[in-house]
């Protein structure tokens, strides 16, 4: 194998390399997709209940 500090190894026989960039690259858009995710869902939520707010001020003025 070529030991280096930036670098895993799997296998017996290092058939696959995986740098340190590699992995920081995957987490961070892990992360990102999660930020993403999460703000969709809030934004989900908040036009919902504007429009269950919408209608209870519409039944509340009959």
């Amino acid at each position: 194998c070529n030991i280096q500090d930036y670098m895993w190894h799997k296998g017996a026989r290092c058939e696959s390399v995986i740098t340190e960039f590699q992995v920081m690259c995957i987490a961070i858009g892990a992360s990102a997709l999660m930020v993403l995710l999460l703000f969709m869902i809030v934004v989900c939520f908040a036009k919902k209940l504007h429009v269950l707010k919408t209608e209870n001020n519409k039944l509340r003025k009959r």
